[in-house]
């Protein structure tokens, strides 16, 4: 059932993308051009034009369909085969598996796709949704109690993770099969075993992007991004540039936004928290992140960027934000864009580099998916259970299975969310840092909001001093992370 990954990574890694749909396009952004080949019903895949691609057919790919399945029926798999999951899913027929998500699939619309598997693979899947804030307590008492859910969602907790998440070596994952993304795989690995997968490109990639109002920058006379990219000169100062013109020159626009602080910073390469080649963490407070939170303070104190508490997606709704960041979600039907009354008006572009001429940073909220720990232990799922949540989960995160065609605000928001998705298979350096912080404040003990945050909205000249104090709290904070991985990774 895993054929059509092939055309999902052939995409992503030649930064083309393919709709059922007619026509054709090219799209020039930073100096390069990419060719989008709209074909009905059979798919074909061209290469960047800039390199000459040819094109060739994907014989993966079903015909005569939006909705593509993505599969054939459930096979005998063997550890040589060209299959995610080194298992065969006839033994895990009249399973049942339990999945932890924060997203119910029957608010989000996507409840289609767990139906399918479902029926498919003979394996019954109980939705249970925890809170986000609350998730690892959850889970924990669960585990403890023997009630272990299947598998579920780590959205944006890390390191918190390894604490109800078990290898997942657990579920036969076979991780050198295409459709995994290795970025997740690498990030997660403790004692020589990931944690987390995902897959490339699919429908939750949650990617760091800015989105602004073309009509807004039209009436303060101010370049797009793309522009400043084209002329070599997107990067942090001009993002600020556009909020300082659009506030000075629009009436009630409060110039740039963000959605959230910690994504603010690693845009411009800060962070309160850093992962090294080990996956270690290590203090992020250093001359840099000093120097961003600066110009954040400073924007703050001139009134040309505000918070997302008063901007933000929902400033763009409400037109009193130029520009902000925000996550690739943005540019989905169910996304934060959701309530625009002009989508046609949203412009989406990468995030800016930190300098002039400097390199485009690929951030975004680092999500994952898993394997309970003690799930083969709960008696109203079996021993099977692992197995049979790794066979899910391949199901589940395969772009393939979802209807792209009602998912996202318009055809230039698609486009551009499969372009992020190309640039991040690309990078060699996707994300080194951790973000919603604030969800490790029980075991780091430090209240980033209060602590580094807060200075966004102080007096510039006192960032440094400021700054030089924290970061002996993070510090300590930083140890009690990396303890707590310690401890959670050997205790079993």
């Amino acid at each position: 059932m895993f054929n059509t990954a092939k055309r999902v990574i052939a995409i992503v890694l030649s930064l083309v993308l393919v709709f059922a749909l007619a026509g054709c396009s090219k799209v020039t952004d930073d100096g390069s051009s990419y060719e989008i080949e709209y074909i009905t019903e059979e798919v074909y895949v061209s290469g960047d034009s800039t390199t000459g691609g040819d094109n060739t057919q994907n014989n993966n790919q079903p015909t005569g369909s939006n909705v593509t399945s993505g599969t054939s029926k459930p096979t005998d798999t063997t550890e040589n085969s060209d299959s995610p999951i080194l298992a065969n899913p006839a033994d895990y027929k009249g399973t049942k598996i339990i999945f932890a998500t924060t997203i119910d699939p029957k608010d989000d619309g996507t409840d289609y796709v767990v139906s399918k598997f479902e029926k498919e693979y003979d394996i019954e899947v109980e939705i249970m949704v925890p809170t986000l804030q609350d998730y690892n307590a959850e889970m924990s008492n669960l585990i403890a109690s023997g009630k272990a859910p299947t598998v579920g969602r780590s959205n944006g907790d890390a390191p918190i993770y390894v604490g109800y998440f078990q290898s997942l070596d657990a579920a036969k994952i076979n991780y050198k099969h295409e459709i995994w993304n290795q970025n997740t795989f690498k990030r997660s690995t403790h004692n020589g075993s990931p944690y987390l997968l995902d897959t490339m490109g699919n429908f939750w990639t949650e990617l760091d992007m800015v989105a602004y109002s073309k009509s807004i920058l039209k009436k303060a006379n101010c370049p797009t991004p793309e522009e400043l990219d084209k002329a070599g000169n997107w990067n942090f100062d001009t993002f600020l540039m556009i909020g300082q013109k659009t506030a000075a020159a629009v009436e009630n626009c409060n110039g740039a936004s963000y959605h959230l602080p910690d994504s603010l910073l690693h845009m411009a390469g800060a962070a309160v928290y850093r992962v090294d080649s080990n996956n270690n963490i290590v203090n992020g407070i250093d001359a840099q992140t000093t120097s961003v939170i600066q110009k954040i303070a400073q924007g703050h104190k001139d009134k040309y960027i505000v918070s997302r508490g008063e901007g933000g997606p929902e400033g763009l709704i409400n037109g009193t934000v130029a520009i902000t960041t925000t996550y690739t979600w943005a540019l989905r039907t169910d996304g934060y864009l959701k309530d625009h009354k002009n989508y046609n008006d949203l412009g989406f572009y990468y995030l800016p580099a930190f300098e002039k001429g400097g390199e485009r940073p690929v951030t975004g909220l680092f999500r994952g998916w898993g394997i309970m720990k003690g799930c083969n232990e709960n008696p109203a799922t079996g021993s099977k259970a692992a197995v049979a949540g790794g066979l899910f989960l391949s199901e589940y995160l395969n772009v393939e299975n979802y209807d792209l065609d009602k998912s996202f605000l318009t055809e230039e928001a698609k486009t551009f969310y499969f372009k992020m998705c190309a640039l991040y298979a690309e990078t060699n350096n996707y994300n080194p840092y951790y973000t919603y912080t604030d969800l490790n404040e029980g075991i780091s003990g430090i209240d980033d909001d209060a602590s580094v945050y807060g200075m966004f909205y102080t007096d510039p000249a006192q960032v440094p001093t400021m700054m030089a104090a924290v970061k002996s709290s993070v510090q300590k904070g930083v140890e009690n992370l990396n303890k707590y991985i310690e401890q959670q990774v050997n205790s079993h």
